[in-house]
């Protein structure tokens, strides 16, 4: 049975029906698996930068904190000794490599790793911070172009892609904002309560997770109004805060499902590290799935944020 175009659609399509929809438009137009594809062979082949030079000395003030929990300073000088900065890419393009430990996979030996000093390693920070935007912008404008069955290159993709990622940075600028906003004061009011001899901070840590989730629930579709909708990012915010007030019960579903889908195929494709082949189909699944619920994610924005969609490619022809 033929999938009704938009124009016969009139209810938006339900949590599964849109990750049927994101998965069936991704086998006609695969090109978004490509950014994880690339962001994990960049993790597999190619060089290792250390944080050893920012990590250490912060293991070590942990360590010497009253009341520090050994658990944070043993995963912080873990870090330093495995980690790989260049892996920050991969904490916002979906990667199979990042989500796992790729020290031993067979046919992918460790690369010997670079160990920058502190400005160096800020500076490496940094480039990977732009590099992983400019690839989430373009992951997720492909994305709205597949979700929208408009065509994927040409029509300025660079241009707009650009755009996104500068309209990215600035969302992310006032994500940082807003929580030093809210980290300083609470932890001046810490200090100052606990000199008094009152201990808030249970309260306190509570109060400001709560406000973590209920923002990262309301900021949820933001990248996808800024891919799809090429919105500034105050103009996102309030799109995705429009997109999840109005359909609460199906946003937290589809969050869920999402973050349970890609939480989970990692552990399921890394039985397939048996050598380059297995290592590489593996990453091809991780890349498919993570693709879809990409696209699914971006049918779902779409049909509930009220603005036009592009021309599809069948309208065009």
């Amino acid at each position: 049975m033929m999938r009704p175009t938009r124009a016969e659609s009139t209810a938006p399509s339900g949590v599964i029906a849109s990750f049927a929809a994101g998965f069936s438009l991704l086998l006609a137009a695969p090109l978004p698996m490509l950014i994880p594809v690339a962001t994990d062979a960049l993790l597999l082949t190619g060089p290792r930068v250390s944080p050893t030079s920012l990590a250490a000395p912060i293991a070590d003030a942990v360590a010497q904190a009253p009341n520090a929990d050994p658990a944070i300073t043993e995963f912080i000088t873990a870090w330093a000794n495995d980690g790989n900065l260049l892996a920050i890419v991969g904490w916002f393009v979906p990667s199979l490599v990042a989500g796992l430990d790729a020290v031993g996979i067979e046919g992918f030996p460790r690369a010997a790793a670079w160990s920058p000093d502190p400005g160096a390693a800020l500076l490496v920070i940094l480039g990977a911070i732009l590099a992983a935007v400019l690839l989430v912008m373009l992951y997720k404008t492909l994305a709205a172009r597949v979700a929208a069955e408009s065509t994927l290159l040409g029509d300025r993709l660079i241009y707009h892609v650009g755009r996104n990622a500068l309209h990215y940075l600035a969302f992310l600028a006032l994500m940082l904002l807003a929580g030093l906003v809210l980290i300083v004061p609470s932890g001046i009011l810490i200090a100052v309560l606990q000199i008094v001899g009152i201990d808030l901070t249970p309260l306190i840590t509570f109060v400001l997770s709560t406000l973590v989730i209920v923002g990262a629930v309301l900021f949820a579709f933001v990248a996808e109004a800024i891919a799809a909708n090429n919105l500034g990012p105050i103009a996102a915010i309030r799109s995705s805060i429009k997109v999840v007030t109005g359909s609460v019960g199906q946003t937290i579903g589809l969050l869920i499902i999402s973050w349970l889908v890609l939480a989970t195929t990692p552990q399921v494709v890394a039985r397939f590290d048996g050598g380059v082949v297995g290592i590489a189909i593996a990453v091809l699944i991780y890349a498919f799935v993570a693709a879809g619920v990409a696209v699914a994610r971006m049918i779902f924005y779409r049909e509930r944020a009220g603005a036009p969609l592009p021309p599809s490619r069948s309208e065009t022809a």
